[in-house]
């Protein structure tokens, strides 16, 4: 298993019972399907990352510093079984993030496994994810589909485990930067959110700190 190699944190939540885990990748597909009722999550027609990048302006730098700080709260608040994502609000791409209690924390940034032909992440994109932090995909969209089906805590999309006690403005500044330099979201504002519970399909969690709209469970 893949994990985030720093140690200093936030507030951890603390659980006092053992969840049981047979696959990360089993319970980030099922955070999928109660948001997007299918396999591809917060999927979309229009390519995002073919976007011309611009220079961001003091303004959208502070903007920025201030959904960072929200995005590191917000995971800090998630607990077992509980899922966050952002994306653009127009374009197919996302990170994602599962609380997995004493097992720590599940994170995701989309790959092209996900992604329609006119949307891939070109390969200077993949490489620039993984010299950010993110572990290459191990699978594809199914497990037994790619170079290591036996590996259950692997991914089809990129990913990375951050164990107790997680590193939550880390996991935060690696996700503003995948969503800034790889996804080219010029501002925050161009984001927004959804969050649930893999134990309650009808939770919808709500997370005011990250100044994003929340998509409404009708157009998860």
């Amino acid at each position: 298993m893949a994990n985030l190699p720093l140690d200093h944190s936030p507030t951890q939540h603390n659980e006092d019972q053992e969840p049981v885990l047979t696959s990360r990748r089993d319970l980030l597909r099922g955070a999928v399907s109660i948001v997007a009722g299918a396999s591809v999550p917060l999927m979309a027609a229009s390519p995002v990352q073919s976007a011309p990048a611009t220079p961001a302006s003091p303004t959208a730098h502070a903007a920025w510093h201030t959904f960072e700080c929200g995005l590191a709260n917000a995971l800090a608040e998630l607990k077992e079984d509980e899922f966050l994502f952002v994306s653009p609000k127009r374009g197919p791409l996302f990170v994602q993030f599962l609380d997995q209690g004493v097992h720590g924390l599940r994170a995701e940034a989309v790959s092209n496994v996900y992604l329609d032909e006119d949307a891939q992440l070109s390969p200077a994109a993949c490489t620039r994810l993984v010299a950010l932090g993110w572990h290459a995909p191990t699978s594809g969209s199914d497990e037994g589909d790619g170079p290591w089906p036996t590996d259950i805590d692997g991914s089809s999309n990129f990913f990375l485990d951050a164990p107790p006690p997680v590193a939550y403005a880390v996991v935060a500044k690696l996700a503003v930067a995948t969503l800034r330099e790889v996804y080219r979201t010029g501002h925050p504002g161009g984001l927004h959110y959804a969050a649930g519970s893999l134990e309650d399909a009808s939770a919808s969690l709500r997370f005011p700190a990250l100044g994003l709209k929340r998509k409404e469970r009708e157009a998860w």
